[in-house]
């Protein structure tokens, strides 16, 4: 009787440290994978920022060519019009 239960204590405590080493295994890939989550979500929210300068860099070109554009017109009307003079005098 008394082996009996020295073995059935000893294959509990087994068991239990079994388990245990598990739980910690399982813990410490959980901690990895949190930390490469982390290492990703900063990636992401850096690439984000840039992302978002660029569309305003972007935004910025495109207002500053129209604008350019609008000038290049009324100097293009200003030429047709000192030539129109000219031909006329």
């Amino acid at each position: 009787m008394g082996y009996t239960f020295i073995f059935l204590l000893g294959w509990i405590i087994g068991l239990v440290t079994g388990l245990v080493e598990k739980v910690n295994s399982k813990i410490k890939e959980n901690e990895k994978r949190k930390d490469i989550i982390k290492a990703n979500y900063h990636e992401y929210s850096e690439l984000a920022k840039e992302r978002q300068k660029l569309y305003e860099e972007n935004e910025f070109l495109k207002d500053d060519v129209q604008i350019r554009d609008e000038r290049i017109n009324e100097l293009e009307k200003e030429l047709y019009a000192l030539k129109k003079a000219a031909s006329k005098s």
